[in-house]
C-alpha cells in the first residue's frame, strides 16, 4: 500500500491544474508560480544560503587580487579610475560606510605591485583569483545540477580570460550610460518633450540593464553545462529586480542603523559590509535556480525528492540514448544535448545526468 504525498496548499494549488487546457497566458502564469514555489523551497532548504557563506568568505579572501587584476587590464586601455565608481555603485546600499570601504580597497589595490612580487607571488596572486572563481562555478554547478568541474587547464583559460574581459565589457556598458548624460545631440534631444520623456526612461532603465547583463554573462559561461541565454537572461533579470530591491532595503533598515555602530562600533563598517556580501550572492544564486527551473521545466516538482532510477531503468535508458544517438549520427542529424535526451525519455536532468556519465566513461 502506497503512503500518502501530503503536499502545501499552495503546491496542491499549483500543480492540480492541467497547464494543456488553460490559455497561453494563464499557463505562463501557472509555470512562473512552480518555478517560483521551487525556488523559495531550495532557499528554505538551505543549501543556497551555505553556498552564499561560503562564497563570502571566498571573496574576502580574493577581491583584493581580483580588483588587481581588473585594474592591470583597464590600466592598459588607460580607463583604470574607472574602477572606484563601479565599487561605489555596487556598495551604494551600504550608505556613507560604501565611500570608506571603497577608499580602503582601492589603496590596497594601488599598494599591490604585480612587478615586485616574483614568480611565486605571481603565482600565488594567479591562483588566487582562479580559486574563487572555481568556488563560484561548483556553487553553480551544484543549482544545474552538474557533478563534475573543468579541469584545471580550463578552469586557468576560461576564468582568466572572463577576468581579463569582464572589466571592459563593464567598462563598456557604463561608458554607454554615461555618454547619455553628457552627449551634445542627447542634450538638444532633451528639449523635445517626446524624446525627453524616452531619454530619461533609457536613463533610468540602463542600470538595471547592466546588471542583468553582467548576471546573464556569468549564468552563460560560468556553470560547467550549456546554458541557454534565454533561460540565463530570465534568471538575470529577476535577479537583478531583487539585487536593486534588497539593495534598497538594506540601506533603508541595516545600513542607516546607528545600533549596530553603537553594539560593534568599529566592527560594524565590516560587518554590514560581509552581509551585504552574503545577500549579493544568495540573489545571484536564486537567479541562477530560476535560469535552471527555466531551462529544465521537467524538474519543476511540487515535492523535493530525488528519482532515483533502478539499474533495470538504467540499463533501458541507456539503451535507448545509445540507440537516439547512433541512429542521428549515421543520418548526420544535430547533435543531441543533455537537456533534448532528457526530455525525449521523459527524465529529470539530474536523473538523466548519471547514465550519461557512464556512458561517456565506458567510452
Amino acid at each position: 500500500m502506497s503512503t500518502p504525498v501530503f503536499l502545501p496548499p499552495v503546491a496542491k494549488f499549483l500543480w492540480s491544474t492541467d497547464l494543456r487546457r488553460l490559455p497561453r497566458w494563464q499557463a505562463v502564469l501557472y509555470r512562473a508560480g512552480r518555478i517560483l514555489y521551487d525556488v523559495v523551497r531550495d532557499v528554505a532548504d538551505g543549501n543556497l544560503s551555505l553556498h552564499a557563506t561560503s562564497l563570502v568568505y571566498t571573496t574576502l579572501l580574493s577581491l583584493v587580487p581580483l580588483l588587481a587584476f581588473s585594474f592591470s587590464v583597464l590600466k592598459s586601455f588607460g580607463v583604470h579610475n574607472f574602477i572606484e565608481p563601479i565599487l561605489l555603485s555596487a556598495l551604494e546600499p551600504l550608505g556613507e560606510r560604501a565611500t570608506e570601504i571603497t577608499n580602503g580597497i582601492v589603496e590596497f589595490v594601488d599598494n599591490m605591485r604585480v612587478g615586485v612580487l616574483g614568480a611565486v607571488g605571481l603565482g600565488l596572486l594567479v591562483w588566487t583569483v582562479v580559486s574563487l572563481m572555481q568556488k563560484i562555478e561548483a556553487s553553480f554547478n551544484e543549482t544545474w545540477r552538474v557533478g563534475h568541474q573543468r579541469s584545471m587547464a580550463r578552469r586557468f583559460s576560461d576564468f582568466l580570460s572572463v577576468i581579463m574581459i569582464g572589466p571592459l565589457l563593464m567598462f563598456s556598458a557604463f561608458g554607454i550610460s554615461a555618454s547619455l548624460s553628457t552627449n551634445v545631440v542627447v542634450e538638444q534631444l532633451r528639449d523635445y518633450q517626446l524624446f525627453g520623456w524616452a531619454i530619461e526612461l533609457i536613463r533610468t532603465v540602463t542600470p538595471y540593464l547592466i546588471i542583468a547583463g553582467a548576471f546573464t554573462f556569468l549564468y552563460v559561461f560560468i556553470p560547467n553545462t550549456r546554458v541557454r541565454v534565454v533561460s540565463a537572461f530570465v534568471g538575470a533579470v529577476v535577479a537583478g529586480l531583487l539585487w536593486v530591491l534588497a539593495g534598497s532595503i538594506f540601506a533603508s533598515f541595516v545600513a542607516s542603523s546607528t545600533k549596530y555602530t553603537a553594539i560593534y562600533s568599529a566592527f560594524a563598517t565590516p560587518i554590514l559590509f560581509m552581509i551585504w556580501l552574503y545577500v549579493s550572492w544568495l540573489v545571484l544564486l536564486i537567479g541562477a535556480s530560476i535560469a535552471y527551473y527555466h531551462q529544465h521545466p521537467e524538474s519543476v516538482r511540487p515535492r523535493r525528492i530525488p528519482l532515483v532510477l533502478s539499474n533495470r531503468l538504467k540499463e533501458r535508458a541507456a539503451f535507448q540514448v545509445m540507440a537516439i544517438i547512433g541512429r542521428d549520427y549515421y543520418r548526420n542529424a544535430p547533435v543531441w544535448t543533455r537537456a533534448r535526451l532528457a526530455k525525449a525519455l521523459g527524465l529529470a536532468g539530474d536523473s538523466c545526468g548519471p547514465v550519461l556519465e557512464a556512458l561517456e566513461t565506458g567510452g
